[in-house]
C-alpha cells in the first residue's frame, strides 16, 4: 500500500463513530440467555400422560423387537408365564422301564433273616445271564442304562441286578423278624453269600431247569463281591467269567489275585 492510499484510509476511519468492542464473555452469556428464553418458552406434557405413553411404547418395542420381557423387581429371576406350559414335572423313571421283574426273595438263614430285592430281565433260552453288584451307597437300579443298552447288543441275554443289604429295597431281620437297621454288616463273605443265595432262590422261584450261563459284573464295593463269589466257585461251572469296574483294591486278602488272574478290569 502507496502512503496516498494510507493518508485516504486514516482519515475515512477517523470520521467513523467509536464502539468498543464486546468483551468474549459477555457474549457467550448472552448466547446461553436466549437459549434458556427459547426453553422456557415450551410448555412440557403433563407428567402422567408422559410416563404412561413413554413405558408403554418402550415395553412394546422391546417385545416386538427383542422377543424379552422387562423384569419386574419382585420377580427378577422368575421365568415368564407360560413358558413351562406343556411340560411335565420331573419324576423318577420307574424301575420297569428297565427290567421286566422285580422280586423279593426271601432267605432264612439261622442267625438272620434277608428279603432280597432283585431287578430281572430273565434270558431267552441258551441265552447267558449277567449278575450285577452295584457300589456303597447306590441299589441295583444303578444298572438299569446298563441293561438297556447290553439288550440292544445282546437281545437273548437276561440281567439280574441285586440290592445289597443296607440298600435300596432288600432287608435284613431277626430271626424273631424284627428289622435290623445300622450299622450294617457289610463284610465280603456275608456279601457274597447274599449274592450267591440271590441266585439260586430266584433259579428255584422261576422254575429254571438249570442255571444259565452266567457273567458276573461288579462296580466298586461289588467288585470285590463277584470276584469272591467266582474264586470260591459258589456258582459252579455255569460261571462263564467276571468283570469289575472302578474297583477299591484291598478289601480281601485274595482279591488282588482274583482280579489279575481271572477277571476283566
Amino acid at each position: 500500500m502507496s502512503g496516498l492510499q494510507r493518508s485516504f484510509a486514516r482519515l475515512k476511519l477517523a470520521g467513523l463513530p467509536f464502539e468498543p468492542p464486546l468483551a468474549q464473555n459477555a457474549t457467550v452469556q448472552s448466547g446461553q440467555d436466549e437459549a434458556q428464553e427459547e426453553i422456557d418458552e415450551v410448555q412440557p406434557l403433563p407428567e402422567s400422560e408422559q410416563d404412561e405413553d413413554s413405558s408403554s411404547t418402550s415395553s412394546a418395542s422391546s417385545a416386538s423387537s427383542t422377543g424379552t420381557i422387562k423384569p419386574n423387581s419382585k420377580h427378577l429371576f422368575a421365568r415368564p408365564d407360560g413358558l413351562n406350559a406343556g411340560r411335565k414335572a420331573l419324576q423318577p423313571l420307574p424301575w420297569n422301564d428297565y427290567f421286566n421283574q422285580e422280586h423279593y426273595l426271601e432267605n432264612i438263614r439261622h442267625s438272620e433273616i434277608v428279603i432280597h430285592h432283585v431287578y430281572v430281565i430273565p434270558p431267552a433260552p441258551k441265552g447267558p445271564l449277567f449278575i450285577c453288584h452295584h457300589g456303597a451307597g447306590s441299589s441295583g437300579l444303578s444298572f438299569a442304562l446298563f441293561a438297556a443298552e447290553l439288550r440292544k447288543l445282546l437281545p437273548n441275554c437276561g440281567v439280574l441286578s441285586v440290592d445289597a443289604r443296607g440298600h435300596g429295597a432288600t432287608v435284613v431281620k431277626t430271626p424273631e423278624g424284627q428289622v435290623r437297621g445300622e450299622p450294617y454288616d457289610l463284610n465280603l463273605d456275608l456279601l457274597s453269600l447274599d449274592l450267591a443265595d440271590a441266585v439260586r432262590l430266584l433259579h428255584a422261584k422261576l422254575e429254571w431247569a438249570h442255571l444259565p450261563d452266567m457273567v458276573l459284573v461288579g462296580h466298586s464295593l461289588g467288585g470285590p463281591v463277584v470276584t469272591d463269589v467266582a474264586l470260591k466257585g459258589a456258582l459252579g461251572s455255569s460261571l462263564l467269567g467276571y468283570a469289575v469296574l472302578d474297583v477299591v483294591e484291598g478289601r480281601h486278602p485274595d482279591f488282588r489275585y482274583g482280579m489279575y488272574g481271572n477277571t476283566v478290569v
